[in-house]
């Protein structure tokens, strides 16, 4: 009776989860060719007592240089996105005075352009190193969840088979 009821439980499994026998049907894969190449992630070849062949730590990501409150409001979305290659200045701002709005340009604050690109370079210097960084972190996030996903999946089977174990004794 133990058998039949393993080859019913097989049965439902594979009608509601069919297995998947290509590569680019799986709901999950990364290809070793994709893997970033940052200081946090080693491929290696694999020894023969342990056969791990990958070694990844969650790499550490930096928030951008503050571009100070003065600059701040004249930068563009996105300016704290190492993604983004160029991070441009809007090139005028309606302030209030009292309740009169006025017109300013960029160009009209003094030492606004040096102050600009002063905090240009250290975003630049930071984007050089943090881009890398999270690359790599969204690839650790993947392979947590997955670890995550496999570790539901395994107790969820050890319970099922406690529960038959139980009521077949």
């Amino acid at each position: 009776k133990l058998t039949q009821l393993f080859s019913f439980f097989k049965a439902v499994e594979q009608r509601r989860a069919p297995i998947t026998r290509q590569i680019k049907d799986q709901s999950w894969f990364l290809r070793l060719n994709d893997l970033p190449e940052h200081e946090t992630l080693r491929l290696v070849r694999p020894a023969q007592d342990d056969g791990a062949w990958l070694f990844f730590r969650k790499p550490e990501t930096r928030h951008c240089p503050e571009p100070g409150e003065r600059l701040r409001s004249w930068l563009n979305a996105g300016w704290d996105n190492p993604a983004l290659e160029n991070i441009n200045h809007k090139s005028e701002q309606v302030v209030y005075v009292g309740d009169i709005p006025t017109k300013v340009s960029f160009e009209s604050q003094q030492g606004l352009k040096s102050e600009f690109h002063n905090w240009q370079t250290k975003r630049n210097l930071w984007k050089v190193s943090e881009l890398p960084a999270r690359i790599a972190f969204k690839v650790w996030e993947r392979f947590f969840a997955l670890h995550s996903q496999l570790e539901r999946e395994g107790e969820a089977w050890e319970l099922i088979l406690k529960t038959l174990n139980s009521k077949f004794k």
